[in-house]
């Protein structure tokens, strides 16, 4: 479940404009999109038919939760220790 939660998280990544079927249960996009992400990874082909629903993916985000990527971290400038 963690890993399928992973692709579905890495498929969308940060992608803006994409809809939603919800005949389907998936991200509603074009088809040159679909190509596009399925040959950069072909294990995305499986959530061309059927997805994640928002609700579920949302419990997803709770149970494995987000891991730091070191995007935000702070370094200080200075020597912050007292002598």
């Amino acid at each position: 479940m963690r890993h399928k939660w992973g692709l579905w998280k890495l498929l969308k990544g940060k992608e803006t404009g994409l809809g939603w079927d919800p005949a389907k249960g998936t991200v509603d996009a074009s088809d040159e999109w679909w190509n596009f992400k399925i040959k950069e990874n072909s294990a995305f082909k499986a959530f061309r038919e059927e997805g994640i629903e928002p609700e579920l993916e949302s419990k997803m985000d709770q149970m494995f939760g987000f891991y730091a990527q070191g995007a935000l971290k702070y370094t200080p400038v200075c020597d912050l220790t007292e002598e």
